[in-house]
């Protein structure tokens, strides 16, 4: 189970919403350091098998990008890069 502070942490990072972070969890990811250096349609795919398979086959590319934000969020908060675009102000 995904810790509350976590899944806020997850909610703050653009395109992921309250819907992407409930099959996050349901696929059995627990925090943002899960997803450290892993692949965008890597992780659509097991998101897809694991909780989801009415997703499409073939990934759609807000999907994608979402995921692909996640990872990056993830590899920053790992000392891996520091884009603060990822973190946007919740209140701009």
């Amino acid at each position: 189970m995904m810790a509350e502070s976590e899944k806020r942490k997850l909610r703050t990072i653009r395109m992921i919403g309250p819907k992407v972070v409930n099959r996050l969890e349901k696929a059995g990811f627990k925090e943002l350091s899960d997803f450290v250096g892993m692949d965008a349609i890597a992780l659509y795919n097991c998101i897809r098998t694991a909780c989801a398979p009415i997703w499409m086959v073939t990934p759609h590319p807000m999907a994608v990008s979402a995921l692909q934000n996640l990872i990056d969020a993830a590899n920053a908060a790992a000392g891996g890069g520091t884009d603060t675009d990822l973190f946007p102000h919740p209140f701009i």
